[in-house]
């Protein structure tokens, strides 16, 4: 009898490994792990190492996950279609993390959770257009929404969010400038030694969405008790953190030193309320604080 919501397993095992497959997916009869591997090292682009040295390790259900190199190998050999995973949506936003994270958050006083009526969310994102035109206002744009629509802020009153960003925005600019991976440069050397350490290995053109979600999170927590409006947020900063340490090493296994490099980064970044405010904001046409005031919260 099939499992609830799931129907039977083909006759065709696994054309990688032998066990039982569910479906075709580009173009293979697979299980739901080779699938799921060739998916993620595909849009990763990882670069995996034989680990006997010779690349014809055994890949069947009990080794498959001994050599990920020749398991990649097989996939490549049995002519598994990359363009097909390539034309595929991103992944969803993993919603029942964000719904833990608004539970954690849910429990707190009214007082704290009163939040503005109106959200002017159709407005969201849009600067004033003749103010908004450099590079660097573009990430800055894309900051703002990013950090306004987190969901640690979720519980925050318009006002209070303004008066945060009013005082950080610079922090979480550099962060957001590292992820665009876009050609600007911040006149500071401790700016652009900390950036240098933390894109080794080429980190910032792979930083992925779901990274600085959290790592805006992490920021936010860690700067939480500056603000006695956000001194409530500050013990989420621990399990952020983990969240964060858990995706670097899922997605990451070729990179162990990734999460180190983000502690780093966090330290450098939170050293003071407003490092390197002033040449960050020389790369503008207009003072962030003035697009700060001027965005719709």
């Amino acid at each position: 009898m099939a499992m609830l919501g799931r129907a039977l397993p083909s006759t065709v095992p696994c054309q990688i490994c032998g066990d039982k497959s569910y479906g075709r997916h580009y173009g293979l009869w697979t299980c739901d792990g080779c699938s799921c591997f060739f998916k993620r090292s595909v849009r990763r682009n990882i670069k995996y190492s034989c680990i006997s040295g010779d690349n014809n390790c055994v890949i069947d259900k009990t080794r498959r996950n001994w050599c990920p190199a020749c398991r990649l190998k097989k996939c490549f050999d049995m002519q598994m279609n990359k363009d097909a995973v390539q034309k595929e949506r991103g992944p969803r936003k993993d919603r029942s993390r964000i719904a833990l994270e608004l539970s954690l958050l849910s429990h707190l006083p009214k007082e704290i959770r009163a939040v503005e009526s109106k959200r002017g969310t159709e407005k969201v994102g849009e600067l004033i257009k003749s103010e908004s035109g450099s590079a660097a206002e573009q990430i800055f744009s894309t900051m703002l929404m990013d950090v306004s629509k987190s969901v640690v802020l979720s519980f925050t009153p318009h006002h209070h969010k303004r008066d945060f960003l009013l005082n950080t925005w610079n922090i979480f600019f550099v962060l957001h400038y590292v992820h665009s991976f876009q050609p600007l440069h911040i006149a500071n050397d401790a700016v652009q030694r900390s950036v240098t350490r933390f894109t080794l290995n080429r980190t910032a053109k792979h930083t992925d969405p779901e990274e600085i979600r959290l790592f805006n999170c992490i920021l936010i927590c860690k700067l939480a008790a500056s603000f006695d409006f956000l001194a409530f947020i500050g013990p989420l900063h621990t399990i952020y953190s983990l969240w964060l340490g858990n995706h670097c090493t899922a997605y990451y296994p070729e990179d162990p030193t990734r999460f180190e490099r983000f502690s780093i980064f966090e330290r450098e970044l939170t050293t003071s309320t407003m490092p390197y405010a002033g040449e960050i904001a020389r790369l503008f046409d207009v003072h962030p604080t003035v697009l700060i005031n001027k965005f719709p919260m």
